[in-house]
């Protein structure tokens, strides 16, 4: 991402790549320091997050996910 890229834009590229189905793509959204809030818990680092894209592509495969809101807020990200 650029210097001065807006919540909007790190939020339009994360659905796109979370869509692709690639599980490179899904995590090129996320660092080491991010965690993922589940229903099952907290999933910590790329680690747990890659754990919790793999169960949920095992458990529904071929899911197809309709975001009927999208709330962003926030400043730039450096």
């Amino acid at each position: 991402m650029q210097a001065d890229t807006t919540p909007q834009e790190v939020l339009n590229r994360y659905l796109t790549l979370s869509r692709s189905g690639v599980e490179s793509d899904f995590l090129e959204c996320y660092r080491e320091d991010s965690f993922l809030i589940m229903p099952s818990g907290v999933r910590r680092g790329l680690d747990g997050i890659r754990a919790c894209y793999r169960q949920l592509n095992q458990e529904l495969p071929n899911a197809h996910y309709t975001y009927k809101a999208v709330i962003v807020a926030g400043r730039r990200f450096p």
